[in-house]
């Protein structure tokens, strides 16, 4: 098992003593419904939990508990109309984990499991990756937030190994360290070719790890999203993953928002996307989670605000970047909108919002609505109705 450093845990159950979990029987109207396998018209709201017409059932931040848990996955196993659990913030632990598992060998319905931030550990992410491993209906599993740690890792690892239906796989503030995070990069650079969505976010990536990263890009034509925000990447693993990325042609989202990178950094990227015939989506901004984590946010400043505009304008199919806290100048605005003017595609590039009217309206077109990440089905599956951040 890895030793070192424990790096910060963002779950609010991690600030609870003992957790309070609701009493089970205040699951009883929404148990009932579920027996009756059936969807609303409408989102159909009970006093724990919700469901929604395509099929999420929504219990994210309801405080259900272990033995919510169980008693819930218990009905579903005979429920074929529920495709999303969603289980977020419950403190579920290791033995929820073991439900999930559980229903999902008996053939339940559920093809995306959302577990983020449940106190699910080592022995929780193992069990829930054998089952994983032979499992063909499953597309989705987000851990976010869970400490799973190194031993989590490896297991998940070998799950990717075998699995062949899994289509995103969210291990974002996991404390799976180097080893962990080497564990899945070789699954996923070796013999896994079906993901398409990774975030390997807060996980305070540093240099060192940026060449797997590299490697998995280079090699691994599958992956169409990787989210690397709120890291230690810094400049130096930014010109590493920028060698990953100059041999891949087919990857449509980075996320490296809050990496310490300053202009340096952004010109690796830029040099290296430029003419990329996949990427939409480039976000370099700022992670919301950047100061609890204690990492550094990017500041590329007006050089680096430069090379992307000018990375952008070759683009064939880049039309979302993320620019936001970036201390780029209302100077560095202008210059972007000069570059960009010209160009009738229609983009969404986010930067702070100017001040002077004027200079508003003449990069008016460079600021697109602040919710501008398109929800992808895989996104659009664990969207909560007790929760208004889009997540990514």
């Amino acid at each position: 098992m890895e030793t070192g450093n424990q790096t910060t845990l963002h779950c609010p159950l991690t600030k609870k003593p003992i957790p309070a979990f609701c009493d089970v029987r205040e699951l009883d109207p929404l148990l009932a419904y579920l027996r009756g396998n059936r969807l609303p018209s409408d989102t159909l709201m009970f006093p724990r939990g919700a469901v929604t017409p395509d099929g999420r059932l929504d219990l994210c931040k309801q405080d259900i508990g272990p033995e919510g848990a169980r008693v819930v996955t218990g009905v579903l196993a005979h429920n074929t109309a529920i495709q999303s659990l969603l289980l977020g913030t419950n403190g579920i632990g290791d033995a929820g984990a073991a439900s999930v598992a559980r229903l999902i060998e008996d053939g339940g319905a559920v093809q995306v499991a959302y577990l983020g931030c449940n106190l699910i550990g080592p022995r929780g992410a193992e069990r829930l990756s054998e089952t994983l491993a032979r499992n063909k209906s499953v597309t989705g599993l987000w851990l976010k937030r869970n400490p799973i740690g190194p031993d989590g890792a490896r297991a998940v690892a070998r799950m990717l190994e075998k699995n062949t239906a899994i289509r995103t796989v969210d291990l974002v503030n996991t404390q799976i360290g180097a080893d962990g995070l080497e564990a899945v990069l070789s699954a996923l650079t070796s013999r896994n070719q079906t993901v398409k969505r990774l975030y390997l976010a807060g996980l305070y990536l540093e240099p060192e790890q940026a060449q797997g990263i590299a490697d998995l890009l280079a090699s691994n034509s599958s992956l169409e999203a990787v989210y690397l925000a709120a890291n230690l990447l810094g400049d130096r693993g930014a010109a590493i993953i920028a060698e990953g990325l100059s041999q891949n042609t087919t990857l449509q989202e980075l996320g490296l928002a809050s990496n310490g990178l300053t202009s340096a950094g952004a010109a690796s990227i830029a040099k290296a996307l430029t003419g990329h015939p996949a990427l939409t989506t480039l976000d370099l901004g700022y992670c919301r989670s950047t100061r609890v984590l204690g990492v550094q946010s990017n500041v590329i400043d007006d050089l680096g605000a430069r090379a992307i505009s000018e990375m952008i304008a070759a683009n064939p199919v880049l039309g979302r970047c993320d620019l936001r806290r970036n201390r780029i100048s209302q100077a560095g605005a202008v210059a972007m909108g000069e570059i960009l003017g010209g160009d009738l595609r229609p983009r969404r590039i986010l930067l702070d919002d100017p001040q002077d009217t004027a200079l508003r309206e003449m990069i008016g077109n460079l600021v697109g609505p602040k919710r501008y990440l398109d929800r992808t089905p895989d996104i659009a599956a664990i969207q909560s109705v007790y929760r208004t951040k889009v997540l990514h």
